[in-house]
């Protein structure tokens, strides 16, 4: 899997293909790390920006794995934790997290995979986490490259 430190001057890596172009919350100042997985869970690429915390590695990857394996945003089961005070616990246990900033990748209506984003500090003005508008600007950022070819990827 690509481990990818960012930087002002890698935050434009592969264009705007991958993760690494310039993600909402690089343009708003978080230091991040962005995990996708594929629909088994399967780390595909990681990025990391240059002063982001080492816990942001571990936690961004279990809310990829997390929304990639439950087919579900991880705010949504985040919510249902409020209920259900065990649940938390339980996800633990088995590898996954109940922190928002995880989202699915949809394609056709399944899920191929999921993204995780771990460091970005608080709500926006609507109350959403930050980590939860960063990995949806970064769904919307790839969601054109869903319909092409894929034969010739790697």
């Amino acid at each position: 899997m690509p481990n990818l430190m960012l930087n002002e001057h890698s935050s434009r890596l592969g264009g705007n293909s991958r993760p690494g172009r310039r993600t909402e919350s690089t343009d708003i100042g978080f230091a991040v790390t962005v995990t996708v997985v594929d629909q088994r869970a399967q780390p595909r690429v990681q990025l990391m920006k240059e002063g982001a915390f080492p816990h942001t590695i571990d936690n961004s990857s279990r809310k990829a794995i997390t929304a990639a394996s439950r087919r579900e945003a991880t705010a949504v089961i985040e919510a249902e934790n409020e209920h259900e005070p065990t649940l938390g616990a339980v996800f633990n246990e088995i590898g996954l997290i109940t922190l928002s900033g995880g989202i699915p990748i949809l394609h056709g209506g399944a899920v191929i995979g999921g993204i995780g984003i771990a460091g970005s500090p608080g709500e926006d003005a609507t109350g959403k986490e930050f980590d939860d508008v960063c990995a949806e600007a970064g769904i919307a950022a790839i969601a054109h490259h869903l319909n092409e070819d894929k034969s010739d990827w790697q």
